[in-house]
């Protein structure tokens, strides 16, 4: 099957779980003798993967957090002043048009709001069944708060064309029922997986002696970090000489700080910025508990990539990969005592981390990217079968 694939990011290219679930999904489905083509903006670094025929798109810019700094050839998370993204989308979908005429295909598989009118157009076009999947909504990424009414539409719209929608969860599948009005037929939940191995064989890291909570992801509301300090608060006043890493980069960056010092917890706070994809495994191993306290997670791989490093897990309730996980603490996002409660238990007691560590790394190892790419495969089938 040729599969025609529309993104906005591609490791190394990538700010989270959306480019993960585009490098491995497109991998495992060549292993199952797929061809992939896959569109994404042009970017200043040259991208060859040899199990995906990735096509750079001229003269737009997508993506709000990934900007390329070619001086040192690494990608970190910021937004880009000054870009006006709803022109930009429509930019990148006259031109994703011109280049799908150019192309071979049997579907075309569009990753969020950014590529939906692209999908679209294409589907218009050239009659050809068109998948969308749902990695995030706008309810999500407003942290239930104030979602942009513009982005909404274009989701809105673009879901009602598509021919299957593939969601990260139920939450998700939920959201696009109740909030989008998208007939619940033709949604199937596909939860994303993890790279096992590559977190599994990092070794720990031996210099850190202090107790320590990790909180990992992108700088925004919906990711919670400002829950994540409350209760290292709670936790500092019991185990003074505990550490709590914030790693990621975005908007709420300098609140962050400043909330550590109002705190009185700065010289128990690390901020390390953007982490490289290739320190992020030694990170993980780093930690004594891993937080995700978001407000509104559609997944949350980073979940699983922390199981599967031996690192027991705090999550919140809100989030998607909750619906599957039971080797882990579950807490309400805002409940900072219980948070707190979870994270001081796992700091203190020796016993319950290395419980946790192992059965949640034994977890870790169902959730299998081939089967992701195979339920994916399914999906394709009964929208070509149709």
């Amino acid at each position: 099957m040729n599969i025609l694939m529309l993104g906005w990011e591609f490791p190394p290219l990538k700010t989270g779980g959306l480019g993960i679930h585009c490098y491995h999904v497109t991998k495992n489905l060549h292993a199952k003798n797929h061809h992939i083509t896959f569109f994404i903006p042009r970017s200043s670094m040259d991208m060859h993967v040899d199990f995906v025929d990735i096509v750079q798109i001229p003269g737009c810019t997508l993506d709000p957090y990934v900007k390329m700094n070619s001086a040192c050839n690494q990608v970190g998370e910021n937004f880009a002043p000054g870009i006006d993204y709803f022109t930009e989308s429509k930019k990148y979908a006259d031109r994703v048009l011109e280049k799908a005429s150019e192309k071979k295909f049997d579907v075309v598989h569009c990753h969020d709001w950014m590529t939906f009118e692209a999908g679209v157009k294409i589907k218009k076009k050239m009659k050809k069944p068109l998948v969308f999947t749902v990695h995030s909504t706008e309810f999500n990424r407003s942290g239930e708060t104030y979602p942009n009414h513009k982005v909404y539409e274009i989701e809105r719209k673009s879901m009602q064309e598509a021919d299957a929608i593939i969601a990260v969860s139920n939450a998700v599948k939920d959201t696009l029922v109740n909030k989008y009005g998208i007939d619940h037929k033709k949604i199937r939940v596909i939860y994303n997986a993890v790279d096992h191995e590559r977190f599994f064989k990092q070794q720990k890291n031996t210099m850190i002696t202090c107790p320590t909570a990790l909180f990992l992801g992108r700088l925004t509301i919906q990711k919670g970090a400002v829950f994540f300090l409350e209760a290292a608060r709670k936790v500092a006043m019991k185990i003074p000489e505990a550490k709590f890493i914030i790693a990621g980069t975005g908007e709420l960056f300098p609140e962050l700080i400043q909330k550590s010092i109002d705190l009185g917890i700065s010289k128990n706070v690390i901020f390390t910025g953007f982490v490289d994809d290739k320190l992020l495994a030694e990170v993980y191993k780093s930690a004594d508990v891993y937080v995700m306290p978001s407000i509104s997670e559609p997944f949350g791989i980073t979940a699983l990539e922390a199981m599967a490093s031996k690192v027991p897990v705090i999550i919140s309730k809100q989030s998607g990969v909750s619906e599957v996980i039971t080797h882990c603490m579950k807490v309400d996002f805002w409940d900072t005592d219980k948070l707190a409660d979870r994270m001081y238990g796992i700091l203190k007691y020796a016993s319950l981390k290395k419980t946790m560590a192992c059965h949640g790394e034994f977890e870790s190892r169902k959730f299998s990217w081939f089967d992701v790419a195979g339920q994916t495969e399914q999906v394709y089938a009964r929208v070509l079968n149709d």
